[in-house]
């Protein structure tokens, strides 16, 4: 059986993959319920919890969750905060 995928997680995957090789990584203190909320997401793969409430970003979880699409959590927006819980939390890059 096919997996349904909407056309935002399409667009998401799609964007992810050219950013496969990036380096770059981002982290956000987002706060210990929120992080180890990302140790239970399927995609995208590329989140680390950190402890203490600080979570590591590859460039490929980076870029799939600035092209989900919506106003809804678990997304960048266009500043470069991430939504979590009707919460914003800035997501800084490192490298």
């Amino acid at each position: 059986m096919k997996e349904r995928v909407s056309p935002g997680q399409a667009r998401a995957r799609l964007a992810a993959e050219r950013a496969r090789n990036d380096p770059t990584t981002y982290t956000a203190d987002v706060g210990t319920h929120y992080a180890v909320g990302f140790d239970r997401l399927d995609e995208p793969q590329g989140i680390t919890n950190l402890g203490d409430g600080r979570v590591r970003f590859t460039a490929y979880a980076y870029t799939y969750l600035r092209n989900v699409t919506g106003d809804r959590d678990n997304s960048i927006d266009a500043s470069g905060q991430i939504k979590l819980g009707g919460d914003y939390f800035p997501v800084i890059r490192e490298r």
